[in-house]
């Protein structure tokens, strides 16, 4: 269940769309840099997720400009982003497949779903900085006697999960508004 998977049948959820159209969509993003799509990768997936039946392509013959094969995503293709969604939100080993998984919710997800999901997210990377400060209080003698590495990855790690919870937080307050919750399948 990758991550090139879900960014074309999320990209299809919204439109059709040919090649060029991947490319263009994850350069204004910025989804190379953020997400680790790369676009040989959205190339050679294309194929396959046509000949596994989540896509259909068609074939659209150019007048003046070079033909180009149009995409568009299969009920079973919705079926399959539905479930590797879910799959990125909730899973916990992999915090850059949740904000992922976030570009690509509209109508794919219930409220609720997505509800859990934080909530499992938030209670996680808040235990995790709280270990985190009781340990940096722990060898805060003995902090800059450890290595300029590792006074390093305590710090990142600390802030890390800190300002991942805040993240979590704003989700849950912009959930409140009604019209923030009309992009979910109905329960």
């Amino acid at each position: 269940m990758s991550a090139t998977n879900m960014t074309i049948l999320g990209f299809l959820m919204y439109k059709p769309m040919h090649g060029y159209e991947f490319k263009r969509e994850i350069q204004c993003r910025s989804m190379e840099l953020w997400a680790g799509i790369k676009l040989p990768a959205i190339y050679k997936a294309l194929p396959r997720l046509e000949e596994d039946g989540y896509i259909l392509g068609e074939l659209i013959k150019g007048d003046t400009s070079p033909d180009k094969k149009v995409y568009e995503i299969t009920e079973s293709g919705k079926k399959y982003l539905r479930k590797i969604v879910l799959k990125k939100l909730f899973d916990m080993s992999q915090p850059k497949g949740f904000w992922l998984a976030l570009v690509f919710i509209n109508g794919v997800i219930k409220l609720s779903e997505f509800k859990d999901a934080l909530e499992q997210q938030y209670e996680f990377y808040y235990n995790d900085f709280i270990g985190k400060k009781e340990f940096r209080k722990n060898v805060e003698e003995q902090y800059f006697s450890l290595p300029f590495n590792w006074q390093a990855m305590l710090d990142m790690g600390t802030e890390f999960s800190y300002y991942n919870t805040k993240m979590f937080e704003s989700l849950q307050r912009l959930l409140t508004y009604k019209e923030n919750q009309e992009i979910f399948l109905q329960e």
